[in-house]
């Protein structure tokens, strides 16, 4: 292995070493290195221990080391099968085998068992009404119930950084406020505006504006006297009113625009410079004062619970963890056990994690590895100042700045651009000689003279970034193979997508699964947000008691059973309200064969464990064969595994079947963050947020959603350094405003390292694409530099998606009909095996007086009157009310043109937009080309529709054909979820599901309150 000169050093150092690894210098080559180093210094690999970051990273440097030393020794050495079980892991798993191997030092039961975070949240919120039994009486005098709860449970995230935020010296911050403002007077022009002010005055002295002229004066004096609530009195200065005529010529123009900049300057200011530490600061000192008292009675009765339950959060780990090794005799025998400690990503520990290890390596070599450029942890705590005192402490500090990943002129750009945004930027040294002729960067912004809303942007770029992938596979685009060192053509596999968050990365996946682009999401996601778990959700409540008519109804119109709406509201109208709806679907098993499965599904109470019983359920319903025909097969196989994997996990626990359905109901809604497995595949395009990127590399990088908004300002701020402040509604904190002010110095520069980690993963050429320019303006004026800055129109984008260039043009195959009569006009749309975004909540079908069937019932009164070729009339809506329907149809004829321009003839079919085959008619479904089902509705003996599923994924409704007037009618999913997307607004509003409008995560029913359960989601290409 061939280490630089720097990377020698930090490698052979015989001291405490620091070393600085920025982005592609070989940090993992160089910690391997190290770790050998040591064990060729006569240390065993039993006495090295290696903490990482994550799992990912720990399993990374295991293979590293294990292939290295298998290169220098033989196979059986006692030193490589040491490796294999070194402790070689993140601080948490190390803190558990600290905890496990000294219970009573640690403060534990050595029986203790580590619940994962969605755990513990479910046991606080349903223990919370009891703990909060024990607060004593006068908090909720200072404080209201439900704020204190809030309160408590934001500080209860990270106890540890309450108590040291509890501890501030308030004197210290009250003094900074006030140095703050004395300040901003002498570095503000307000002496030059009092002078300027004064030489001005009304002829009449009740002129508003000369009212105002003397109100700004005495403020201003205010301030010169040291008196802080000048500041207050000039931001609110009055200038309505006032006349020309009660001043000398001119000067009422003067005089009032001077007072509106005056004010407008001083509302610029920082609102704790305005406003100070105010009455309300000192009057929420005693309720801080209780929350603390709170907060502490809350933390011990949690610890008694834990005790008696035998558990540990990964909090406790930690602070378990530094207790014992508090203890001089724990110390001393780990020190005789761990003769070597290494530490990647130091920059990204929190100060208790920071304490453990330096606790360990007081009396063990210890190494250091980390980036502050690269710090992005702020949210769990981390502070990349403890990278730096960790430098300071060290006898060694060693800077690797030689990057091996990236090309020099796109090197060159970036430190150009972050030598002006990080402060004390190192600047990399690139080492690869490849040159190429095109530029190293482009930025794609979408056009800011629009005034086109952001979810249209992001839509809008989403389209243009499929787009430009389908153009550097296109076009030649050379690379160098990092495997190989030849040119090569541009692949899929070659490019990542790179975001902030994973709303935009969902967005770019719909927009490349159109495109028919094979994508791979990198790092998991949330595993609870995807369909499979919804679906195991349903499969596992309705096992759990199938009489929850909730359950039984979402999984009866499921792609599982597949039970239309229509059906269901046919069937509902039969239904006795005492009787459940799975009894009742029970005795019509005769009647429909779909039927026959869900009644012999494993219930409770069985002999199965959880994870089986969802597994037989799933497989008597065909369901991993459902997920295997869709889209991504291999992630939705994943996603499934580790659903089941997770409900393992659970039932080992002492969960039963209704324990976890109960866990994962609580899991969804919180948004509980389980990360989905990894997926490996052979070609494909990359998805991956920032935080997953680390560590990683690609030869085409196209970072995106930089442009995130800010957080909204919290009514409760904790800080380690600022204290404890908070305000309620109609408040104004002046220490509140202090400490959000200093946080927001700190997120800025966390955003700026960011964007620095995004943009250097990129080996060969790296890609920017932004919705706006907002809150990136400073970092596009210097790739502005760099690059030229291509502007998207948001009208760029058409609304039908163009065709894919070299892709199979027909996505369905159609067959031809060859009609033995003539059929009747359809009336209705068919029902299907369909996988749509359901448009009402399926409790709504038991309830008689609810509405039914409204967005079904316009759509296809708008279908059938374009298969008519005929305009809406008030006749055809007498069952809406007359506004309604007058306004329905003033906006209709929009509507009714797309439709009509859409709908495609047999003979339009036969030209190529899909490909026929011959087929004769027969009564029922049957199997088409061995794979296609079709569905015929039969009146009188003739067909008036059929339905014909999705050729290579049986299960999805490829769209509804229409017979009238002998020809055939075809409007595809996608076409119709486009023209769905531009209804006017009173079709959208009467078309939109009950649940309202899907967000990147997550959406509520407004009819039953629950999220996600009632209802299949799809992506917009099976929307009907």
């Amino acid at each position: 292995m061939q280490l630089s000169k720097r990377q020698h050093q930090a490698v052979t150092s015989r001291s405490d070493v620091a070393i600085s690894a920025g982005a592609g210098t070989g940090k993992t080559q160089t910690m391997a290195a190290r770790y050998l180093a040591h064990v060729e210094a006569g240390i065993r690999p039993l006495s090295i221990v290696a903490v990482t970051f994550t799992i990912r990273a720990a399993a990374e440097l295991r293979h590293r080391i294990l292939s290295q030393m298998r290169e220098r020794y033989l196979a059986n050495d006692s030193r490589v099968l040491e490796v294999e079980v070194a402790p070689i892991g993140t601080i948490h798993s190390l803190c558990q085998r600290i905890c496990g191997e000294f219970p009573d030092e640690s403060g534990i039961d050595f029986d203790f068992q580590v619940v994962d975070e969605t755990s513990y949240q479910k046991l606080l919120t349903l223990e919370m009404p009891h703990l909060l039994e024990r607060i004593p009486p006068h908090s909720y005098e200072l404080l209201d119930y439900s704020t204190l709860k809030s309160f408590i449970t934001d500080c209860l995230k990270d106890v540890e950084r309450f108590r040291t935020a509890a501890r501030v010296d308030i004197s210290k911050i009250k003094e900074s406020i006030r140095a703050a403002q004395r300040d901003a007077v002498d570095r503000g022009p307000w002496a030059a505006i009092e002078h300027e002010l004064s030489q001005y005055q009304a002829l009449r002295t009740s002129d508003r504006i000369e009212l105002a002229r003397l109100e700004a004066l005495s403020g201003l004096r205010s301030l010169r006297q040291g008196d802080s609530r000048g500041w207050e009195t000039l931001s609110q200065l009055n200038l309505r009113g006032g006349s020309a005529n009660n001043w000398t010529a001119g000067e009422f123009d003067l005089v009032k625009e001077g007072l509106r900049g005056l004010r407008e300057r001083i509302k610029e200011l920082p609102e704790y410079v305005r406003i100070g530490w105010n009455d309300t600061d000192t009057e929420h000192q005693a309720a801080i004062l209780a929350l603390t008292e709170a907060v502490e009675i809350i933390v011990n009765q949690l610890v008694d619970l834990k005790a008696r339950r035998h558990i540990l959060d990964f909090n406790d780990l930690e602070t378990h963890a530094l207790k014992a090794l508090a203890n001089e005799t724990v110390r001393a025998e780990l020190a005789d056990r761990w003769q070597a400690i290494l530490v990647d990503e130091v920059q990204d520990i929190s100060p208790i994690q920071y304490q453990i290890l330096t606790s360990l390596g007081r009396d063990a070599t210890l190494s250091a590895v980390g980036d502050a450029k690269q710090s992005l942890y702020r949210f769990r705590g981390a502070d990349p100042e403890l990278f730096s005192q960790q430098i300071a402490a060290s006898q060694e500090h060693v800077t690797l700045d030689e990057n091996y990943r990236t090309v020099p002129a796109l090197v060159d750009s970036i430190n150009a651009v972050f030598t002006e945004l990080i402060p004390d930027y190192e600047p990399l040294n690139p080492v690869r000689t490849t040159k190429y002729a095109r530029d190293p960067v482009e930025v794609i912004v979408v056009d800011e003279t629009s005034d086109a809303t952001m979810p249209r942007r992001r839509k809008v770029l989403a389209e243009q970034i499929g787009y430009r992938i389908l153009d550097l596979l296109e076009e030649p685009f050379e690379l160098i193979d990092p495997e190989t060192g030849m040119l090569r053509q541009a692949q899929p596999r070659d490019i990542a997508i790179i975001s902030a968050s994973w709303g935009m990365l969902d967005q770019v996946a719909e927009e490349l699964q159109r495109l028919q682009l094979p994508a791979n999401i990198v790092g998991g996601g949330p595993l609870l947000t995807t369909q499979e778990a919804l679906d195991a959700l349903t499969l596992l409540s309705f096992c759990a008691n199938p009489h929850e008519d909730l359950a039984c109804l979402a999984l009866a119109r499921s792609p599982m059973v597949g039970l239309s709406d229509a059906e269901l509201a046919i069937l509902g109208e039969e239904k006795p309200r005492s009787t459940s709806w799975f009894s009742f679907l029970v005795n019509h098993l005769g009647e429909d064969p779909r039927l026959l499965p869900i009644s012999r599904l494993p219930f409770s109470p069985t002999f199965l464990p959880p994870s089986d019983q969802l597994a037989v359920a799933a497989d008597l319903l065909l369901y991993p064969e459902i997920i295997a025909r869709l889209n991504h097969p291999e992630r939705r196989r994943a996603d499934w595994t580790a659903l089941l994997d997770l409900v393992d996990q659970r039932a080992n626990e002492g969960l039963d079947t209704h324990d976890i359905v109960a866990y994962l109901r609580f899991a969804i809604d919180h948004e509980a963050r389980i990360p989905r497995p990894p997926v490996d595949t052979d070609d494909s395009v990359s998805l991956v947020t920032i935080h997953a990127s680390k560590g990683l590399e690609w030869p085409i990088t196209i970072v995106t959603d930089l442009d995130r908004n800010p957080r909204r300002t919290p009514p409760l701020a904790v800080d380690p350094h600022f204290g404890i402040a908070y305000k309620l509604k109609d408040e104004r904190s002046g220490h509140l405003s202090w400490i959000i002010e200093q946080q927001k110095e700190e997120e800025l520069a966390e955003e700026r390292r960011r964007w620095y980690v995004a943009t250097t993963r990129a080996r060969d050429h790296l890609i920017l694409a932004l919705a706006s320019t907002d809150r990136v303006d400073q970092l596009l004026e210097q790739f502005a530099q760099q690059t030229e800055i291509v502007q998207v129109r948001i009208d760029a984008t058409p609304a039908i998606p163009r065709v894919v260039p070299g892709a199979d043009p027909p996505r369905y195959r159609m067959p031809e009909v060859d009609l033995a009569t003539p059929s009747a006009a359809i009336k209705h749309e068919l029902a299907s095996r369909t996988l749509n975004d359901f448009r009402l909540c399926p409790l709504l079908l038991a309830t008689p007086e609810a509405p039914r069937g409204v967005t079904s019932r316009l759509r296809a009164l708008f279908l059938e009157l374009a298969v008519e070729g005929r305009s809406i009339s008030l006749g055809d809506l007498d069952w809406l009310p007359a506004s309604q329907a007058e306004s329905l149809i003033a906006r209709a004829g929009e509507y009714q043109s797309m439709l009509s321009a859409h709908l495609v003839t047999a003979p339009e079919l036969a030209t190529g937009r899909a490909t026929m085959a011959q087929w004769s008619i027969d009564w029922g479904p049957f199997l088409f080309d061995g794979t296609s089902v079709i569905d015929l509705t039969m009146t009188d003996g003739d067909v008036v529709g059929l339905s014909l599923a999705h050729a290579d994924h049986p299960g999805i409704r490829a769209g509804v054909l229409y017979l009238a007037q002998s020809r055939i009618h075809w409007l595809s999913s996608t076409e119709l979820a486009t023209i769905h997307r531009e209804l006017p607004p009173l079709m959208r509003e009467l078309a939109a599901p009950p649940w309202g409008p899907r967000d990147d995560r997550a959406s509520t029913c407004r009819y039953c309150r629950q999220t996600h359960s009632c209802h299949w989601v799809q992506s917009e290409d099976h929307k009907l």
